[in-house]
């Protein structure tokens, strides 16, 4: 041994058994002190040597360590390999060999015999296998070997075989007997074909001559053999070549029962064909099924049940059980709606187990789902927080034993097996020695074939649900893309009108040119009396509008709901609670199966109701009822302004004097906190809702005015704009909607507001045709308390646009006007602008600065005609 080979052998000595102090060392120095040698084995590896290996063999200890086997065997070393053979073949830890007679080689190289004894032991976590080597005299006989080999036979659980080399049996321990059912004595001295067959026969010596011919030790056999009462038992040998000192050898082996085995082979091999059908399943319901089918023909187990865990109600719902307590479904219960009794008293599953697995997140399954289930204990249908260990163990993702002391399994054992994030796999048996070993493997194998089912199951769904999410969207942009086209030719329809009668026909006229809608009408809540009053109708169906009752305090039609909620009202299917209105029965005998009421509302003004119809259910769902809107918003505004330019371009007016006392908006309220006057100039509208005034303020201090408008939760900011000595001139931008645009949104055009402490008066004019009486109300309705003052007819009548043309040239100068048509015909006001106003100063032959100043005064002209004196 080299230098380098001593100090490994000597770490590795101290390494593996400790030094002198920890548990190891002890286990060292108590080996140390016996007298016999000692050599420790992990497989054929010498792991430690004691130091009585140096007197009996010459070998220093250390220098072993790490060596093999052959370093001390002599050449003919197969009675010790069987013999170890033997060892590691039986399942028995505390399995002892002694007495065995074998040739070692000592330091010096030559052959020494040993009486070997071999001992199996477990030492940090490894298989390990201690030698005690005890000289003797040599005594290589056979015959004794034999003997002695004999008395080992008998301590070993396996069955053992002794063959002469014509296949004769010379010696078999009792448990050979014993597997096979023979006495001792009838297997001794008989052929081997008694209990095999040639096939094997010849198969063992076909391996018994490649033993001869090469290194190996030992082969292997699996096969059948024949039991004394006729029956075929499964085995597996695994054997040696025996010498017999005359050159003749025969076989010692080891048998195995390995019908355990095998029946854990055939039945994996049936599981695998089961589960491989989980490829056809296509609901977690029908993985389910399978699984608990699965596990109670396959596997053999007394009860089987799936749990799917229910994220809504945080608890798992049984979705399948086959444990045989419960009934089978009824025959309008079964999967397929069919009498289906194919699966006789395997998986219970019913509309309950589908409702759970199947159903969405949440969704309480109806009463009396559970009827096909009823003989499963009503507190192992769900498991919830409560329910200790079923529900800790789906938590903790760990498999658990079933004790018998929760509700799920009362008084079984069994085992809880986590599904994943799916759910729990329940099994039970009568035999609590089943759930260990080959039957525990195959349950973890069912559960993960079960898991990996029902997350294939899921993603396809999830597929299937994107892709039909995907159609539904296809199909509601193409109903949009239609929809748009309508409100595109609506809008150009609209801009021409002009009159609110030509609104109402181009839209119902273009409505129903598209073929999904039926009928559409508009029907006007303003009109004298209590009833909706058709306007304008187009479609089939005329005589709907008169059999059905639109009276404004009872009806249920859509419109008429419609007009009372001031709120869009959807009917999906005409055909539900078809006896709760009669309007539903003259909808249906004129096939209108779905329909939608929209408000025509500018502001809070209601002008019409738009009301459509459609031969299919749901014809009318979220995204055209949104697109339908924005037409009602759309038809709304195009009718308030043909209201304003009726009001603008009207050759005769009707004005009309209001007031309103106490009133409740910002302006009124600072108007009674400072005793200030408010004259507003001027309102406008914004998008966010809100209203930007303009407003004179005189009779108090400015600053006071501002002050109080702040404090004022409606009133967004105030500015100053101008300080005019004795009054200013305030923008206030106030939240809700004003008077001054309630009465512009409704057709007015307003002369004058002024808001004091008292409160708010206003003239305005309106057409000579507006209902005045449907004007005031309008108001009213925005602003409670409004009273109409006076009615009058002015005598001075609207401007012409010559005449309006006229008056402003009079109110300006000669040279003023020349420089406003030098400005327009030189391209000033052309964008972008063609002429600058240094070139009109040249032009002219005057300076820039008297340009701007003229015409500043031209542009102010005019607006004051506009919206002053309008």
């Amino acid at each position: 041994m080299t230098d380098r080979s001593t100090f490994r052998g000597r770490d590795a000595n101290e390494r593996e058994f400790g030094r002198d102090g920890d548990d190891s060392g002890t286990l060292r120095t108590l080996l140390d002190s016996v007298a016999d040698a000692v050599i420790v084995l992990d497989k054929e590896t010498i792991a430690f040597a004691n130091a009585a290996v140096e007197d009996v063999l010459g070998y220093e200890p250390s220098s072993l360590v790490g060596e093999d086997l052959s370093t001390l065997l002599a050449d003919d070393r197969r009675a010790y390999r069987e013999a170890l053979e033997l060892l590691r073949r039986t399942d028995d830890d505390r399995l002892a060999l002694d007495e065995l007679e074998v040739p070692v080689r000592d330091a010096a190289g030559d052959e020494r015999w040993v009486e070997l004894s071999l001992r199996a032991v477990e030492h940090g976590g490894r298989d390990l296998t201690t030698a005690t080597l005890r000289a003797v005299s040599p005594d290589p006989d056979p015959d004794r070997r034999l003997e002695r080999f004999r008395r080992i036979m008998e301590t070993i659980d396996d069955g053992i075989y002794v063959l002469d080399s014509n296949f004769t049996i010379t010696d078999v321990n009792d448990a050979m007997a014993s597997m096979i059912g023979y006495d001792h004595d009838e297997l001794v001295g008989s052929h081997a074909s008694l209990l095999a067959a040639d096939e094997t026969l010849e198969e063992a010596a076909r391996l018994s001559a490649e033993l001869l011919e090469t290194d190996r030790e030992s082969a292997t056999l699996t096969t059948e053999i024949r039991t004394a009462n006729g029956e075929t038992l499964p085995i597996e040998t695994r054997f040696s070549l025996y010498p017999f000192g005359d050159e003749r050898y025969g076989q010692v082996g080891v048998v195995r029962d390995i019908t355990d085995r095998r029946r854990y082979e055939e039945t994996l091999t049936a599981l695998n064909e089961s589960t491989r059908e989980l490829l056809a399943c296509e609901t977690r319901t029908d993985v389910s099924r399978r699984i608990v089918d699965s596990a109670t023909d396959v596997v053999d187990l007394s009860a089987a049940r799936v749990y799917l865990f229910d994220r809504a109600a945080n608890e798992l719902q049984l979705a399948a059980s086959a444990d045989g307590t419960a009934a089978d479904p009824a025959p309008d219960q079964s999967l397929n709606g069919e009498d289906d009794d194919r699966d006789g008293d395997r998986a219970v599953t019913d509309e309950a187990t589908v409702d759970a697995a199947d159903r969405e997140p949440g969704e309480v399954p109806a009463d009396g789902d559970l009827d096909g289930i009823s003989s499963v204990d009503p507190e192992a249908r769900s498991i919830g927080p409560a329910d200790g260990s079923p529900w800790e163990t789906f938590l903790a993702d760990e498999t658990t034993v079933a004790t018998g002391d929760d509700p799920v399994l009362p008084g079984e054992r069994g085992l809880y097996v986590p599904l994943g994030e799916h759910g729990l796999f329940v099994v039970a048996t009568a035999d609590e020695d089943v759930l260990d070993g080959n039957t525990r493997r195959l349950v973890d194998l069912l559960a993960a074939s079960a898991e990996a089912a029902l997350s294939r199951v899921d993603r396809e769904r999830e597929v299937r649900e994107r892709e039909a999410e995907l159609q539904q969207q296809n199909r509601r942009l193409r109903q949009l893309d239609r929809v748009n086209a309508i409100i595109r030719e609506l809008d150009q329809a609209l801009v021409e009108a002009g009159s609110h009668e030509d609104i109402w026909r181009a839209v119902c006229d273009r409505l129903v040119a598209d073929d999904r809608f039926a009928f559409a009408w508009i029907g006007d809540p303003n009109a004298p009396g209590d009833a909706l009053e058709p306007q304008a109708w187009a479609g089939t169906g005329r005589g709907y509008l008169d059999d059905v009752s639109l009276a404004l305090d009872g009806s249920q039609e859509p419109s008429v709901r419609a007009v009372e909620r001031r709120a869009q009202t959807a009917v999906q299917n005409v055909g539900d609670d078809l006896r709760a209105s009669p309007w539903r029965t003259a909808a249906l005998s004129r096939d209108y199966r779905s329909v939608v009421s929209v408000p025509l509302l500018y502001g809070e003004h209601l002008y019409a109701v738009l009301t459509v119809y459609a031969h299919r259910p749901a014809a009318f769902d979220d995204m055209v009822q949104e697109v339908l809107a924005e037409l009602g918003q759309t038809i709304a505004n195009a009718m308030n302004a043909v209201e304003t330019k009726r009001a603008l371009l009207a050759d005769s007016r009707v004005e009309l004097a209001l007031r309103l006392r106490d009133a409740a908006d910002p302006l009124s309220r600072v108007a009674r906190e400072t005793g200030c006057e408010l004259t507003v100039r001027g309102s406008i509208p914004e998008a966010d809702g809100t209203a930007r005034l303009f407003a004179i303020a005189s009779g108090a201090p400015l600053d006071a005015v501002r002050e109080a408008a702040e404090a004022s939760v409606a009133v967004e900011s105030i500015r100053l704009v101008a300080d005019r000595d004795d009054e200013g001139l305030f923008e206030v931008v106030v939240a809700g909607e004003g008077l001054a645009s309630t009465l512009t949104d409704h057709g007015a055009s307003v002369r004058t507001i002024t808001v004091d402490a008292r409160g708010v008066d206003a003239v305005v004019d309106l057409p000579d045709d507006t209902a005045v009486r449907s004007f005031v109300e309008a108001v009213q309705a925005r602003h409670p308390g409004t009273e109409l003052v006076s009615r009058r007819r002015p005598e001075r009548p609207a401007r012409t646009p010559l005449e309006f043309r006229a008056a402003y040239e009079q109110r300006l100068t000669e040279r003023q006007y020349e420089v406003l048509r030098v400005a327009y015909l030189s391209g000033f006001y052309e964008r972008p602008r063609e002429s600058t106003r240094q070139d009109i100063a040249d032009s002219l032959g005057v300076s820039q600065p008297t340009i701007n100043r003229h015409l500043r005064t031209c542009e102010r002209t005019i607006l004051e005609m506009l919206f002053d004196e309008a």
